[in-house]
């Protein structure tokens, strides 16, 4: 039985994709958030997965574990985070406990997941600094991995750190990419599939009434629109509006799914959405009214006007584009702010699978190859383990 200890573990998308990888393993999280907790228990204890409620940072380390991996809190190295240096956040104990925990248990291997902005010059030393403490006993990599060349339908790109007991001899490695923004073919022959888009991980979904909340109005539309049209500096990149579905959804956090900033992902929702499910190839087109629609691939999509509406995404959207499991569910006390919440914290469970089996090779561990369709219930499974199942 292999034993893996998840700190920081949320609402368990590190643990889920171990657990879909491995044969043969336990997970044990830990996490401060009880709704979190719940909601790891209510999913994942069927699969071998279990977690309490546990401040970390008040918890002695104890028991044998062959990996620990976990995710600490983000927020003294984001972006957003620029009133007082990370040192002075109260979640920065958080970063270095998870190297406290390393260095006490000395698990084999150990895998932390944080924002790439620990790489930024003002982090950096503390990220090094935590290196340095672990490089005697562990051969560390580092790497900033963007979901969407993994088969997840979103450009969110975090950094990862795997480190391996030099006792072992053994060298951490990433996965390969799998997917990318225009399929090709690598100079040894393997085949990079094109990156799974919004439209196909949330496609089923758009003709369906969302709940009223979501929808936004119109002073808090303009107000969107306007800041992104005005943005600028170092860290902002440009943002369409309305999002496009012909691409992987920016990244899903509390920044742009909850509150109307403009990092909000904005989707169009018009009359025509909602009156016409999408057409299918072998039926006639339905009537082009004054609302107009433009051809695509996939039947009509609505062209954006002075008719049309704005909506943020749905929490079963951003569990879509997380690649959570359309079995996934929420206990009835968790709120739909905090799972929006829960949502945005967690680790994307196929980048979590592709990580988990670049490991266990490393180590010689038993994999679970290839992934089951049943067991991820996703309408665009084969799409992002393309690489498994695409016999073109």
């Amino acid at each position: 039985m292999i034993r893996i200890l998840d700190l920081y573990c949320g609402m368990g998308g590190l643990s889920l994709g171990f657990l879909l990888a491995l044969d043969g393993v336990e997970v044990h999280g830990l996490d401060v958030d009880r709704h979190a907790v719940e909601t790891y228990n209510l999913n994942l204890g069927r699969l071998g997965g279990v977690a309490r409620v546990q401040d970390v940072l008040e918890w002695v380390p104890d028991g044998d574990y062959d990996i620990v991996i976990g995710g600490s809190p983000c927020q003294p190295f984001t972006i957003a985070n620029n009133r007082k240096p990370c040192e002075q956040h109260p979640y920065f104990p958080t970063f270095p406990r998870f190297f406290d925990v390393v260095l006490s248990l000395r698990p084999k291997a150990f895998i932390l997941e944080n924002v790439k902005g620990l790489m930024m010059e003002r982090n950096r030393i503390h990220f090094l600094r935590q290196i340095e403490r672990v490089s005697d006993g562990y051969c560390v990599e580092y790497n900033v991995l963007n979901a969407a060349d993994y088969g997840v339908p979103q450009r969110r790109e975090r950094l990862f750190v795997i480190g391996i007991r030099r006792d072992l001899r053994m060298r951490p490695s990433f996965p390969r990419p799998t997917h990318a923004k225009n399929e090709t073919i690598t100079v040894d022959g393997v085949k990079i599939h094109r990156w799974v888009v919004l439209k196909e991980a949330i496609g089923d979904l758009l003709s369906i009434p969302p709940p009223s909340r979501v929808f936004l109005m119109p002073s808090q539309v303009e107000r969107i629109s306007r800041e992104r049209e005005n943005i600028s500096g170092e860290y902002w990149s440009r943002m369409e509006f309305p999002d496009s579905l012909d691409k992987p959804s920016r990244t899903i956090s509390s920044h742009t799914v909850g509150g109307v900033k403009k990092e909000t992902i904005v989707l169009a929702w018009t009359t025509y959405q909602a009156k016409h499910p999408p057409l299918s190839p072998d039926e006639p087109s339905h009537a082009i009214t004054s609302h107009l629609a433009k051809a695509s691939r996939d039947g009509l999509v609505p062209i954006v006007d002075q008719m049309a509406t704005y909506r943020r995404l749905t929490v079963k959207e951003c569990m879509r584009i997380q690649s959570f499991p359309d079995w996934w569910a929420f206990p009835e006390s968790v709120s739909t702010s905090r799972q929006y919440k829960l949502i945005g914290e967690a680790v994307p469970p196929i980048l979590a699978y592709r990580i988990a089996i670049a490991l266990a090779k490393t180590l010689g561990l038993k994999t679970r190859e290839p992934p089951r369709e049943d067991e991820w219930n996703l309408p665009y499974f084969r799409r992002s383990f393309a690489d498994y199942y695409d016999s073109g």
